[in-house]
């Protein structure tokens, strides 16, 4: 989903509904709004795109959208905002950190090949991460293999949680990617 206001510039929020990820970055923007528009036009519309190139983006009342860059132009018929899957309320958040993108990715990557794959051994499929005492800490573990990173980070505060490996795995290589581009 893309939402576009005055005073945020443009989020970009997608699922498949067991994972949410969201980025605002700035925009102009000449009329707020929001649109769900397919994942894959959107995908096939950005490999072509020069990076740093400028995009516009129009949407009209139908929800048809046209995204142009350069030469390159590509017309979707996107859905109402309304039909995007509703996230949870983060409005009280319990946890709200900055982390550097290489720091996570390396304490992710340090500990990814211990994770089970087997979803029944419930803990087991899981990563812990802990933040303690200016210390991150992240561990997992199958039948055969224990991997634990541990590095010191400023500032955040104390965290105590277990993600799904799997999860954590595609928050790794989304990471990864974003930031080879």
């Amino acid at each position: 989903m893309l939402v576009a206001t005055f005073e945020g510039g443009l989020t970009v929020t997608g699922t498949d509904l067991e994972t949410r990820a969201w980025r605002t970055i700035s925009a102009a923007v000449t009329d707020g709004g929001w649109v769900t528009l397919p994942p894959s036009g959107l995908r096939d519309f950005l490999e072509v795109v020069s990076p740093g190139e400028p995009i516009s983006l129009v949407v009209n009342r139908t929800h048809r959208a046209q995204l142009t860059s350069g030469r390159t132009q590509v017309r979707l018929t996107g859905d109402d905002g309304e039909a995007f899957p509703a996230g949870p309320d983060l409005e009280d958040p319990i946890f709200d950190a900055t982390i550097s993108a290489a720091l996570l990715s390396q304490v992710i990557g340090n500990v990814a090949h211990a994770v089970s794959s087997d979803r029944s051994r419930g803990v087991l499929s899981g990563v812990q991460v802990r933040i303690r005492d200016g210390r991150l800490a992240v561990a997992a573990a199958d039948a055969y293999r224990l991997a634990v990173s541990s590095t010191a980070v400023d500032d955040l505060p104390e965290l105590d949680l277990i993600v799904l490996g799997q999860r954590l795995g595609e928050v790794g290589r989304a990471i990864a990617k974003a930031t080879s581009v």
